[in-house]
């Protein structure tokens, strides 16, 4: 097999297992947590799966897509151009999570699981600011943590249990 067969065929492997962990986004959307606005669901473990596995942007990419397809799904409660600006956050989160988790051991993936759920949670519920207000804030802090840790936990120990098999 030549060099550029060999490309063409990781190429369409990686795109082909970011639209199934997409789709695993989609069904994540179904299960919610409950929240304000109903949009705090399983959808970014995908994505944070992937940015450990695949690696940070194919990670970004996912978890943007899920964040979107569970917005839609709650007929983008704080408007379309918000849930766009918290894709673009979740995106940033899952190259964080990468980043850190990125060696596979415990300690880097618990401080990965941390540093992304609190960023899911206090830094990301920033952008609902204009929209609420500190009360909207402080009411969606409790579900984005509980959401952020759900997801992040359940990805990183996905991760640890296949990493030898990835």
């Amino acid at each position: 097999m030549n060099k550029t067969m060999q490309m063409t065929k990781t190429a369409t492997r990686t795109l082909v297992w970011m639209g199934l962990l997409v789709g695993m986004s989609a069904v994540g959307a179904l299960i919610k947590i409950p929240s304000p606005f109903g949009t705090v669901a399983f959808d970014s473990c995908p994505g944070y799966f992937a940015a450990l596995a695949m690696g940070g942007w194919q990670g970004a990419v996912v978890i943007a897509a899920g964040h979107l397809l569970t917005s839609a799904l709650s007929g983008f409660p704080m408007s379309l151009p918000m849930h766009l600006a918290l894709a673009l956050v979740m995106a940033l989160l899952a190259l964080l999570f990468r980043l850190v988790g990125r060696k596979g051991s415990v300690p880097s993936l618990a401080a990965a699981v941390v540093l992304a759920s609190l960023g899911n949670s206090f830094v990301a519920a920033l952008l609902v600011l204009p929209v609420g207000g500190w009360a909207l804030y402080f009411a969606y802090i409790p579900s984005l943590l509980v959401g952020g840790i759900a997801n992040t936990l359940v990805a990183a120990l996905v991760y640890r249990a296949l990493r030898s098999q990835l």
